[in-house]
């Protein structure tokens, strides 16, 4: 092995993991986990949660990278640096590995549904709730994500990728309550004003645009606000004795992005909307932490929270956006 060869190693490695944007699938995994926790209320079965978790990191992943593709020639003028225009990494090795995950991760969305035996309808089960949200990741990459059907198509992927979760449940009643869906609903409003925020975060940002994506984000959060006040968690586990606490912890929790928010709203400096941006992305595993808090104890909530720390050591190094 040449010197030159053993140095290339690590620049290859962390461009694929540039490309792969791999602080991000940890937000993947912490909502999939907490919506299976919603369905099944602990770990009961293990092979149902690990064919969740390949199948939203693979579809996540291939996201990702078919986005780089499909926006190569844009990047090549407007961000050079990524590793795909600046050469780093074949255009057609991603091809070929955004479309290997792709395939992997619908293939585990069935495994999931043979598994679960779930009573769940069948357009509702989760290998065609899988297959769906691999066809809204192609969908987005590929045609909706300059459009202005790109922030609700990015929605509908974190929305319908919560309710493959919550689709294995067992318990027939699951299926016809309101909370699995206002669950999945909002988190698909503040997925979908995030990406809202974040539509010219590299540019000047119009300040109609920022108080929209804003605006998302706090109805997503107000509908995980009013569950409670609705009697529409799917099941509880821990039983807070005033109805203000739980209110207090879901904005007390996001109050960061709240914060960064309001400050990129009134200074529009494009690095105060990146960071805004970061930090609505990283609170997504504080909202499953608390949802997995009430639906299934502390010591759930806790590991989903752990989540946070990879993510957010590896964004000081990797680009979320």
């Amino acid at each position: 092995m040449t010197a030159h060869s053993s140095a290339e190693r690590p620049s290859s490695f962390m461009s694929w993991l540039r490309l792969l944007r791999v602080p991000n699938v940890f937000t993947a995994l912490a909502d999939i986990t907490m919506a299976y926790l919603v369905a099944d209320g602990s770990f009961i079965r293990l092979p149902v949660w690990a064919s969740l978790l390949a199948a939203t990191s693979c579809l996540y992943l291939a996201g990702m990278v078919l986005n780089d593709y499909f926006d190569l020639e844009i990047d090549r003028r407007e961000r050079p640096e990524r590793p795909l225009p600046a050469g780093l990494i074949e255009p057609s090795a991603a091809l070929r590995v955004g479309g290997l995950l792709w395939l992997i991760g619908v293939a585990c969305g069935w495994a999931a549904h043979f598994q679960a035996h779930s009573p769940a309808p069948f357009y509702l089960s989760p290998g065609v709730l899988g297959t769906l949200l691999g066809v809204l990741v192609l969908l987005y990459d590929a045609k909706l994500k300059s459009t202005i059907l790109g922030p609700l198509a990015m929605g509908a992927c974190r929305a319908v990728n919560i309710w493959m979760g919550m689709s294995v449940a067992l318990n027939p009643e699951f299926h016809l309550s309101r909370g699995p869906v206002m669950i999945a609903c909002a988190f698909g409003l503040y997925v979908m004003g995030i990406t809202w925020f974040a539509r010219h975060e590299s540019d000047e940002s119009p300040r109609l645009t920022l108080v929209s994506g804003l605006i998302l984000m706090v109805i997503g959060v107000a509908i995980l606000t009013v569950i409670p006040s609705q009697d529409a968690w799917p099941r509880t586990r821990t039983v807070f004795n005033a109805a203000w606490v739980w209110p207090l912890l879901l904005w007390l929790m996001t109050s960061t992005v709240w914060r960064r928010a309001f400050n990129a709203i009134y200074t529009l400096q494009p690095l105060q909307i990146q960071w805004t941006v970061k930090q609505a992305i990283l609170a997504l595993i504080v909202l499953d932490a608390l949802i997995a808090l009430v639906v299934a104890g502390p010591y759930y909530a806790l590991g989903i929270l752990f989540l946070s720390f990879p993510a957010t050591y590896l964004s000081r190094y990797i680009a979320m956006t």
